[in-house]
């Protein structure tokens, strides 16, 4: 019999200290720096704990920055940042639960990260523009502690169970990654914004696949606000993100295999409001999201910490859903104790969960249910709040919810709310 604790020890203290300061040199030049520190401390230890040579209980974080911002001129401006993070646990392995023998996925004890970037401001007499141009490095490191046991085949179930090895891991202690950035704001007549923000990331190194090793991103944004009193805004947002710099190999190192990650994502929407009367106010919103993601699929029928694994790939199936989301709303001040408001909300998710030899499996395992989005929720909300007193206030809410799946019909159903309550003022 292999024991290991679960105990919950409550008696553990935290501090956190932090210090800031900053410095005007004649108008043009300002500097400021701050330092910050926690440590979370486990105060004491069970006998077993003691036992097992789990004496110590401790994580560690530290923060600093320096910002530097001069004007060149009064058009232009420069700004440097430089900012450390260093987040170490200085815990000791507890006993046979977690220990090198049994440590599956690696540990991070600690990571360090490295921020620091230089940026540009200049104000032109050009559509009451303002430009910011910069650059920025990310230098992050993790230290990993991988497990010591090997795992062994056709031993029974968790018999030959052992611990992932760093080259079968798609993940990686360093990211070392520099983005290039430009944002320009204007207003270019009466009542208009608008704001264009594109970027790029590349990285030499990324710790997981989730990081880019490429990123394009694109932020657009306008509103207008008329003289009666009506607004308009719209907004559009771009981002594909690229990786294929991990990789992993087979249990006998002889076979690599990298990941190749694409995902793009588009989001855009706009919205008006309007009050026609001094009472009453009504705004409606049009969204729309759409993710296109995809990935290579590996199979293998082996766990992935035993000798000899062999991973085969599938296919790169493709995950691509829309969603679009519609909502009109309003609220009319009656008199000066009843206000009633009312909303109705529409959204819409259809697409595909995978492709290829992926989509193939699922629809002939479950037909619809598994392999595509197709669903709609219709939201409905009629509320009034009535002044019982200057401190008491009641509320009276109702909603409707229908959600429809095509998908899988069995979830199609719809649920009435009446909530009715009084607030308070003290």
């Amino acid at each position: 019999m292999n024991l290991a604790s679960l105990f919950y020890v409550p008696d553990t203290n935290l501090t956190n200290h932090s210090i800031r300061a900053s410095k005007n040199f004649n108008d043009r030049v300002m500097v400021a720096a701050g330092y910050g520190a926690s440590w979370l401390k486990q105060d004491s230890f069970s006998a077993y704990e003691t036992a097992s040579s789990h004496t110590q209980g401790e994580i560690r974080t530290d923060n600093a920055y320096l910002t530097l911002n001069g004007h060149v001129s009064p058009d232009v401006s420069v700004e440097g940042h430089i900012k450390y993070y260093t987040h170490d646990n200085n815990s000791t392995f507890p006993d046979a639960l977690i220990s090198l023998n049994t440590l599956v996925a690696p540990r991070i004890s600690s990571i360090d990260s490295l921020d620091y970037g230089l940026s540009a401001n200049w104000r032109p007499d050009f559509l009451g523009s303002n430009f910011t141009a910069g650059w920025r490095r990310l230098d992050r490191e993790r230290d990993l502690i991988w497990g010591t046991t090997v795992g062994v085949q056709g031993q029974g179930q968790g018999a030959g169970q052992g611990s992932i090895r760093a080259p079968q891991s798609l993940y990686r202690e360093d990211t070392l990654s520099d983005e290039v950035y430009l944002k320009w704001s204007a207003r270019p007549a009466k009542g208009w914004t608008t704001q264009l923000a594109p970027s790029f990331i590349w990285a030499d190194k990324t710790g997981l696949v989730s990081e880019p090793e490429e990123a394009f991103a694109l932020k657009a944004t306008a509103n207008y606000a008329a003289p009666e009193g009506w607004m308009v805004s719209g907004f559009y947002d771009y981002k594909n993100m690229q990786n294929s710099n991990n990789s992993f190999t087979d249990g006998d190192g002889v076979l690599t295999y990298n990941q190749d990650v694409d995902n793009t994502l588009h989001s855009a929407g706009v919205s008006l409001n309007i009050m026609p009367h001094e009472d009453v106010n009504v705004s409606a919103n049009l969204y729309w999201v759409q993710n296109d993601f995809s990935s290579y699929l590996f199979t293998t029928s082996a766990a992935r910490w035993t000798n000899g694994v062999i991973f085969t790939p599938v296919d790169q199936p493709n995950y691509k859903v829309d969603s679009y989301v519609f909502s009109l709303g309003g609220d009319w001040q009656y008199n000066d104790k009843l206000k009633l408001n009312g909303n109705y909300t529409f959204t819409k998710s259809d697409g595909d969960v995978a492709s290829g030899t992926v989509q193939t499996s699922l629809v002939a395992a479950t037909g619809t249910i598994d392999s595509i989005i197709d669903n709609t929720l219709h939201s409905l909300s009629l509320g009034a709040d009535y002044i019982l007193s200057e401190k008491a206030t009641l509320r009276v809410n109702y909603i409707f919810d229908y959600y429809d799946d095509n998908a899988y019909d069995l979830l199609t159903s719809g649920v009435h709310t009446l909530a009715l309550g009084v607030a308070f003022t003290l």
